[in-house]
């Protein structure tokens, strides 16, 4: 068989019971389809009926705007309806800060169908070494928005060359700005923001109130019970009294159902955030947390010194009807931390120190932890902390060497 290009197909002869046939190949919606026939003229009639049929033949004012254009339209319009607003935005911010202005950007549809595969990989590599000095989510952020782009352009017709073949998410190593070290708290650690948290003003130590007096609020409370859960600040800011469920057997548990998040005000003042509360973005983060003894101390001390459990509808970590922000609940960590003499750590951070304590006391937890942090999969988990993986390794090969220290005794 003899392969000749010829434009966006491939033209093959074949021979068959000692008839020659033609085939013709070509790319529709990311998927390749084959026309046979005695003579040439009977391939391409072939292909102009499937093309007529299946309306391949994509508008001309469509092919006539430029990439960007096109990507702009399938979020405010196609995707936009799918998806939550903080995602929607997030999008809109790739598409206006990598992809806007770019040579990609301005490319017109029918000059991208009118590339080859090899072509294709070429720009869409080559669009990628502009960002390199940018961190592996932001290029990740990028892939995943050209991918989307271009599974709804071949599913439309709009687009008959896959651009995205052969093109895998950039790695750690294929970037400039690494991705930075997770930094968390031992448990002991965790104990001393536990008794910073109660602290009260003293004669020697006195802050904003009268001796006697706690020197933080109810947000304090709300950080700490982030280590001991596992929670995104998200989440915990919006918990409310009745998402505290009890099971037959008497353990109580929180149930996730929402999580609070800033997003673009795109009404009366444009460029601002507001706050909202939606349904986490999987259904994986939806979830059942168990309360450790020590949480359900924690919530008691709360009834006691705030008494806002009265009405169930009430959020447990705030004294108003509305949720503590994340960059107060930091502020009020930072303080924490620094009275403390405590390794200085974001609310995120811990969440990581939640993992870190039961992923170092056991390995095995793995997959348990992997669904308390309401992680996709296990593979996400291990991957974000395989740093504790690899030196529980060097911890289980030291064995040998003990061995072998006892058998020369």
């Amino acid at each position: 068989m003899k392969k000749r290009g010829n434009g966006e197909g491939s033209w093959y002869t074949k021979t068959v019971n000692g008839n020659q046939y033609y085939t013709y190949t070509k790319n529709y919606f990311g998927k390749r389809k084959s026309f046979y026939g005695k003579t040439k003229a009977e391939v391409l009639k072939k292909v102009k009926e499937f093309e007529t049929e299946k309306s391949i033949v994509v508008n001309t004012k469509t092919q006539a705007i430029s990439f960007q254009d096109y990507a702009h339209d399938w979020l405010y319009y196609n995707r936009k309806k799918n998806i939550k607003q903080k995602t929607f935005d997030y999008y809109d911010a790739i598409l206006n800060n990598y992809i806007n202005g770019t040579d990609l950007g301005r490319m017109h549809l029918r000059d991208i169908n009118k590339l080859t595969r090899p072509q294709a990989r070429y720009v869409i590599s080559n669009h990628f070494q502009q960002f390199k000095d940018k961190s592996r989510s932001t290029n990740s952020g990028i892939y995943t928005v050209l991918n989307q782009v271009c599974k709804h352009g071949l599913n439309s017709g709009d687009l008959t060359v896959d651009y995205m073949d052969g093109i895998d998410k950039p790695r750690e190593d294929e970037v400039t700005s690494k991705q930075k070290q997770l930094k968390a708290l031992t448990y002991e650690e965790l104990m001393d923001l536990w008794d910073e948290m109660l602290r009260k003003n003293s004669p020697t130590f006195t802050v904003n109130g009268a001796i006697g007096n706690y020197v933080y609020g109810i947000a304090a409370y709300g950080v700490v019970f982030c280590g001991l859960t596992g929670l995104r600040w998200g989440e915990t800011c919006c918990l409310k009294w009745n998402d505290i469920e009890t099971s037959k057997d008497g353990k109580q548990y929180i149930h996730i159902t929402k999580q609070y998040v800033r997003v673009k005000n795109r009404t009366e003042q444009e460029g601002r955030t507001i706050g909202v509360i939606e349904t986490p973005k999987s259904k994986k983060s939806m979830r059942y947390i168990p309360l450790s003894n020590k949480c359900i101390e924690l919530l008691s001390l709360v009834r006691e010194r705030f008494g806002n459990d009265k009405d169930g509808e009430h959020l447990i970590f705030s004294v108003t009807s509305n949720p503590v922000s994340n960059s107060n609940a930091d502020r009020v960590l930072r303080c924490m931390c620094t009275r403390a003499q405590v390794r200085q750590v974001s609310v995120h951070e811990l969440r990581h120190t939640f993992a870190s304590i039961l992923l170092n006391q056991d390995e095995k937890n793995l997959y348990t932890v992997a669904e308390l942090l309401g992680h996709s999969s296990p593979d996400v988990t291990y991957k974000k902390y395989i740093d504790i993986f690899d030196r529980n390794k060097i911890n289980t090969m030291d064995i040998f060497d003990k061995l072998d220290k006892g058998e020369k005794k």
